[in-house]
C-alpha cells in the first residue's frame, strides 16, 4: 500500500517526506523510495525542509543529531502548514523517557532526559488549532511525567474548552487530584501501557512499575473510568514467557 501511494504521489509530482523513530533507528540507509527523509527529531529541522520544499530544492537526506530543547516551538511556525482536518497528532509538553523498560524505542530516539515545552506556548498553539475544529492528541509518552508541570498544564487546558487524549503511566490512577484536573480539563481517554498481565513477561520487559501493580489492574481501570475518562490499554503479546493460558 505504501509503495502504491508513493508511486501515485510521484506521478502527480508530489514530494514524499518520511521520518520518525523507525526510520531514524535504521542505521544502514543507502537507498530509499522517498523524495526526502529526516533522521532524528524534527522540531529544529522541519521548517528548513518546508522551506527547501517550497524552493524545489529538497535534499535526499536531512540529519539532526541533537535533541530539541522544545523552547522555540510556537504557534507562528504552524501558520504556513496545512493541518490534517480530521485528526492532528499534536506533540506538546515533553519528550524523553527516563524509565528503565528495555523494549522502548522512544528512549533510544528521544533520550532519557525529559524536556518540557513552555505552557504558554502550548496554549497559544491550542488556540491556533481550535480554529480548525480538529481533535487534539498530546503525544507525550507520559503526560504525568513531572507532577508540578502536569498540574499547571491541566489547569491551563481547563480554560480552553477542549477535549483531548494522551498517554500516561498507570500511576495516574493513584493521583486523585491529577485525575480530577484531567477530567475537568477535557481529557476523553488515556492510553496506558499495561504491557502484560504475566509476571514473567513484565520481568522480561524490566517494567518495574507495572510489576509492583499487576494485581491492581482492575482497580486501575475502575479508578480512571470513575472520572469519566476512557482507557486504551496497550499490551505486548506472544512474549517468550507467554503460554496459551496467558490469553
Amino acid at each position: 500500500v505504501a509503495r502504491l501511494k508513493l508511486r501515485r504521489s510521484s506521478e502527480k509530482n508530489v514530494p514524499d517526506i518520511c521520518g520518525g523513530i523507525h526510520l531514524s533507528l535504521y542505521k544502514d540507509i543507502k537507498k530509499h523510495p522517498f523524495t526526502s527523509i529526516l533522521i532524528g527529531e524534527g522540531e529544529d529541522v522541519w521548517h528548513i525542509m518546508l522551506d527547501d520544499c517550497k524552493k524545489s530544492v529538497l535534499k535526499l537526506l536531512y540529519m539532526n543529531n541533537k535533541h530539541s530543547t522544545l523552547v522555540e516551538i510556537n504557534s507562528e511556525k504552524l501558520a504556513g502548514i496545512s493541518i490534517i482536518k480530521k485528526f492532528f497528532l499534536f506533540h506538546t509538553g515533553n519528550k524523553g523517557l527516563p524509565s528503565n523498560c528495555n523494549f522502548s524505542s522512544v528512549r533510544e530516539f528521544n533520550g532519557r532526559d525529559t524536556r518540557h515545552r513552555e505552557i504558554e506556548s502550548i496554549v497559544n498553539e491550542i488556540q491556533y488549532i481550535q480554529k480548525t475544529k480538529i481533535e487534539i492528541f498530546f503525544t507525550n509518552d507520559n503526560i504525568i511525567g513531572k507532577k508540578q508541570y502536569t498540574e499547571e498544564l491541566f489547569s491551563a487546558l481547563a480554560q480552553q474548552d477542549i477535549y483531548w487524549r494522551s498517554q500516561s503511566s498507570i500511576n495516574i490512577s493513584f493521583e486523585k487530584a491529577l485525575l480530577e484536573l484531567a477530567a475537568r480539563s477535557g481529557c476523553e481517554y488515556l492510553s496506558l501501557g499495561f504491557e502484560s498481565t504475566q509476571e514473567e513477561s513484565l520481568k522480561l520487559f524490566n517494567k518495574q512499575l507495572n510489576l509492583s501493580r499487576k494485581d491492581q489492574y482492575k482497580g486501575i481501570f475502575s479508578n480512571i473510568r470513575s472520572y469519566g475518562i476512557g482507557i486504551m490499554g496497550s499490551f505486548i503479546l506472544c512474549n517468550d514467557s507467554d503460554t496459551k493460558d496467558s490469553f
